[in-house]
Order: C-alpha cells, then structure tokens, then sequence
C-alpha cells in the first residue's frame, strides 16, 4: 500500500512540511493530519514552484474558498552589480573625498592627495 504523502503549512511558523497524513476527524472537509515525522521542505517547495513557472513562463491562479483569486508568477531578476569601489594609486586605501569638477583631486583614508582620474 502506498502512503499518503501530504504538504501543508503551519500556520503558525509558515513554514511548509511534507510528511504522512490522514484525514482529520471531526475537521472541516478536505482537512489533514499529520502522522509521523513530517519535512520541513520549505526551499524545495518554493523553489520548485518558481523553476516550473519560469519554465512554463507563465502565471498561475485559482479561487480561494472565500472567492478571492490568487496569482503566482516566477521571473528572474538582473543581479546587483557590486558597487565601484575607488582606491588609492599610491597605497590603496578607500578613498575620502572626491572632488566633483574636471580635473578634480581625491583624497585618501592615509591623507594622499592625487587626481582623481588617477585613482582605480
């Protein structure tokens, strides 16, 4: 006999879990219960769900039991590019201050001076 693998989330910490389940007698229509040990199995839930709608490129809805409709969608996003950090040419601390006009200076952490053209 195969057993009866159910997801569910816990109200109460959100997360979702995996595990054996039965119904829950005396509990609303459709209502499980637990059995055993049960998963947590959050990240691969989520995650499995975002890869297939990204695949399938497409958005997902039902009704709730309230009438209200629930969408899903899954895109990827553009990775943050690391901000430009500029150092100095003579010894390679962060620099302080940066003049703002052509043929500005710049100003290391060590109180270098130097054009700011030159600073990496």
């Amino acid at each position: 006999m195969a057993k009866n693998i159910h997801i569910g989330l816990s109200p109460l910490t959100g997360t979702i879990f995996a595990g054996s389940a039965k119904p829950m007698k005396g509990g609303p229509a459709g209502a499980m219960q637990f059995t055993g040990e049960k998963v947590d199995v959050t990240s691969l839930a989520l995650s499995a769900v975002a890869e297939k709608l990204v695949k399938e490129d497409r958005i997902i809805s039902w009704t709730l039991a309230d009438g209200r409709t629930l969408q899903l969608r899954a895109d990827y996003v553009q990775k943050l590019e690391p901000p430009v950090v500029r150092r100095c040419p003579r010894c390679g601390s962060s620099l302080v201050a940066t003049e703002r006009r052509p043929d500005g200076n710049s100003t290391c952490d060590q109180g270098h001076v130097f054009p700011t053209a030159s600073c990496n």
